[in-house]
């Protein structure tokens, strides 16, 4: 990839809704999928490194390939299953329920590309642990203009495929030569070990993170960076679907900061205005273009 791009790390999922127990659907989802699009909504260059099964339907992945996300990276297993998730609906569809069905292929350093240390930034976008831990050793981080990385990496899946938080030990000698971590209030708590959440950005911080999130939904978010709290609030809007919200958040961030240049308080601005956007429609139906992001940071700095 050339200098200015982006490459995403991360299996490329089915996920498979469920209403009144019945698999009524599937759709393209994985941090992969969301983190991609919307930044090919914002005209940035993109490559997906991730593994697929003999499962994964054409259809989706000619809907990244309509986008004009690289796909040349993407291996297709002979033998194994793509990564699945199960979503149960209420049937009022306000809540839902997530298992993984399958965990697909592993990411190892020999599925990594080369030339993805020429790559802007990276994110790192596992959701059932595919990465091998020793992918982040290859990477040259000196070079890299910036790495970005969900807090994903510390799920822990039990046998029936339900997702629970664990420490990520494995991860944490890589932190501090990732620059940018983001999760959600559970995730970085859980992480930390701390319930109070300002106290885990710190403690997640030390580890060596310049810039860390913590994720709280339509409540916005907190940034801590440069040994400071900054309320990032979220734009208000109808919400219709908010799978991938948290994918859209970091690649989001990723762009502005990373691509545009933006410092990183009002990088996390425009990302959550980006995810204002994605949450108005259902999957990726509704990704905002940057002229209507910037428009929005304007309304929520006035506020």
């Amino acid at each position: 990839m050339a200098k200015g791009s982006v490459s995403i790390i991360g299996n490329l999922v089915i996920d498979k809704i469920f209403i009144k127990k019945k698999c009524t659907d599937s759709c393209p989802g994985g941090t992969a999928f969301y983190a991609g699009m919307a930044l090919a909504k914002l005209r940035a260059q993109v490559e997906l490194v991730s593994k697929i099964g003999v499962d994964y339907p054409d259809r989706f992945l000619k809907i990244l390939k309509k986008a004009g996300i690289n796909l040349n990276p993407v291996i297709k297993s002979k033998s194994q299953h793509s990564t699945s998730f199960m979503w149960h609906y209420s049937d009022d569809l306000k809540y839902r329920e997530g298992r993984i069905s399958c965990r697909g292929p592993d990411i190892t350093p020999a599925d990594i590309p080369r030339h993805i240390n020429k790559s802007a930034c990276v994110h790192l976008g596992m959701v059932a642990n595919e990465i091998d831990p020793q992918v982040l050793s290859i990477l040259d981080y000196d070079n890299i203009g910036l790495v970005g990385a969900d807090l994903h990496f510390i799920r822990e899946i039990s046998e029936d495929g339900r997702i629970k938080l664990g420490k990520g030990d494995i991860f944490r000698p890589f932190l501090h030569k990732i620059h940018v971590i983001k999760g959600s209030f559970e995730e970085v708590a859980a992480f930390a070990n701390t319930v109070n959440i300002r106290h885990a950005l710190r403690k997640v911080s030390s580890m060596g993170t310049r810039i860390v999130f913590a994720t709280d939904g339509a409540n916005g978010s907190i940034l801590f960076t440069r040994g400071r709290f900054f309320q990032i609030p979220a734009y208000k809007v109808k919400v219709v679907d908010t799978t991938g919200a948290g994918d859209i958040f970091l690649s989001s961030f990723l762009y502005f900061h990373g691509l545009r240049g933006e410092d990183p308080v009002e990088s996390a601005f425009l990302a959550s205005a980006a995810v204002s956007c994605a949450v108005e429609g259902n999957g990726v139906s509704r990704l905002g273009g940057e002229e209507e992001i910037r428009k929005r940071v304007k309304l929520l700095h006035n506020h």
